[in-house]
């Protein structure tokens, strides 16, 4: 439950970025850096608190960074917009 709360969460810390226009790079900051933070304090408070770190944490929460990652990587890339033209011509 708590994996899932802090996922659909970042849309919410990304419109942080209305309220501070000089913060450089708003996707990573607030969209990346702020909303997985809460993800891997969650990890290290599991390996901390019960010496271990739940495996839905520890799995789906290492490739949920690691999705956001490459998102804020490839977001406009060239290779991306390959990506996402054959994507959508293989579906219309």
């Amino acid at each position: 439950m708590l994996l899932a709360t802090l996922v659909i969460i970042w849309p919410a810390w990304f419109r942080f970025r209305h309220y501070f226009p000089a913060v450089p790079r708003p996707d990573v900051w607030f969209g990346f850096i702020l909303a997985d933070s809460f993800i891997l304090v969650a990890m290290l408070w599991d390996k901390i608190v019960h010496g271990k770190i739940h495996p839905v944490l520890l799995y789906t929460g290492s490739f949920i960074v690691l999705e956001h990652i490459l998102e804020v990587l490839l977001f406009d890339s060239y290779y991306w917009r390959i990506i996402s033209r054959a994507l959508y011509h293989f579906y219309t």
